[in-house]
């Protein structure tokens, strides 16, 4: 079998940028990728998701594939040269053992269980004895397959609350995995809008899976002609904040958000002051808020 070498190299007060734009073109090496230096705990990254992500070597190393027969003095020292470095970098490496990478890819999908009656589950997954329903995810493009703590909010919720006269909107419907469980958790009527083509694709692939038949809009022409008795949006907080005024026009009694840290709840609130929105439940420190209209 194959081996592969990961060479991972330091490079303070640098712009990566241009380093895995070059790098990234030349033979024998085979993948150019970066990594946080920051812990998940002190990292932004959901605080400002509409911000390009700066590419600096103060906050992120730079990791080189190559074959574990390639010379690592030899990447070094192009690195140098390029960036005309007066010294060589700090770097360290490490072997890799060659893979199926489609099974290894598979094996990180496995069974979510929601609820002892709820579960989410690929289209590989070995189906075994489960009194309850379940829903089929191919992981894909879309946000939602079930493993994030806003995902499971939504879900939780969805399961104890759907009614069967409820005219669902899955604003930002990702994978589809939550305008799915409004569907089969009796929902009357259920739409779903997205942002991205890939995204609404996979969804629909979800819906042949669970033999369900759910319209999906792309946000740009979506013009709908009535209002909602139930939006379900998982968004970060910018973006929630942004589509307020228009969650406004559709909703004609509840609403239901997640993608929202604890710490990011007051600005949020602040902006739907058309709404009473509270906090319902709260998963790490992920949040969900139900809004119901003001009388």
């Amino acid at each position: 079998m194959n081996k592969w070498k990961n060479i991972t190299i330091e490079l303070p007060g640098i712009n990566l940028k241009p380093v895995i734009e070059y790098f990234s073109a030349i033979d024998n090496i085979y993948s150019v990728s970066i990594k946080d230096k920051l812990s998940v705990q002190k990292s932004n990254w959901f605080d400002i998701p509409n911000k390009e992500i700066s590419l600096e070597g103060d906050t992120h190393k730079i990791v080189f594939l190559v074959k574990d027969d390639y010379k690592t003095n030899k990447l070094i020292n192009l690195i140098t040269v390029f960036l005309k470095l007066d010294s060589l970098p700090f770097f360290h490496e490490e072997l890799v053992d060659d893979v199926d990478w489609v099974k290894y890819s598979q094996s990180q999908f496995k069974e979510i269980l929601i609820s002892n009656k709820f579960r989410i589950v690929p289209p590989w997954y070995n189906q075994n004895t489960f009194i309850g329903k379940t829903i089929i995810i191919n992981p894909g493009s879309g946000f939602g397959t079930g493993t994030h703590p806003t995902t499971i909010l939504c879900l939780r919720w969805i399961e104890k609350n759907i009614d069967h006269f409820d005219d669902v909107l899955d604003y930002g419907s990702g994978s589809g995995i939550l305008s799915i469980a409004s569907k089969l958790y009796g929902a009357d009527s259920v739409e779903g809008v997205e942002i991205d083509k890939q995204a609404i694709k996979n969804s629909k692939n979800n819906n042949q899976l669970n033999h369900v038949s759910i319209p999906y809009y792309q946000e740009e022409i979506f013009k709908p002609n009535k209002k909602y008795n139930l939006i379900i949006s998982n968004i970060l907080q910018p973006t929630l904040i942004k589509l307020s005024k228009r969650f406004k026009i559709l909703a004609s009694k509840k609403i239901l958000l997640s993608g929202v840290l604890e710490h990011q709840t007051d600005t949020l609130i602040n902006s739907y002051d058309w709404i009473d929105l509270k906090i319902i439940d709260k998963l790490s420190d992920w949040t969900l808020l139900l809004g119901k209209l003001k009388s």
